[in-house]
């Protein structure tokens, strides 16, 4: 089977497996998601009025950290693993269009990311 990208175009890596569990833990997922949601789109609203052309898909972190003294720890923290999250799923995409994709080299890319973003929240919560 050939992978298929967000965009919809093949890329050559062999994905193989898929997990998917169930903790059998009655859970508030549609409230979690919904708190969730609603600190990002805060935080993008703070994002959008102080960086003039703010896209979410383009702009680097780097750009918005400026702002993100201006926003409660816990939209701050939302925010900021939306960033690590958007850079490593276009670093994904990029691994997954080369033919010499190999897991060795995404469990690199992911454990680095997760690492810096265990520290970005980390920070963020204190703060």
């Amino acid at each position: 089977m050939t992978a298929r990208s967000d965009h919809g175009d093949a890329v050559p890596a062999k994905l193989e497996g898929f997990v998917l569990g169930d903790t059998l833990v009655p859970k508030n997922t549609t409230g979690v998601l919904g708190e969730s949601r609603a600190a990002t789109n805060e935080g993008v609203a703070i994002l959008r009025e102080r960086i003039p052309g703010f896209d979410f898909k383009t702009t680097p972190m780097g750009a918005a950290e400026e702002c993100f003294g201006l926003m409660e720890p816990n939209v701050r923290r939302r925010v900021k693993a939306n960033f690590v999250d958007r850079d490593l799923c276009q670093e994904a995409r990029r691994m997954l269009s080369q033919s010499r994709w190999t897991a060795r080299s995404w469990a690199r890319c992911s454990t680095s990311t997760r690492s810096n973003c265990g520290t970005a929240s980390a920070s963020a919560t204190r703060s």
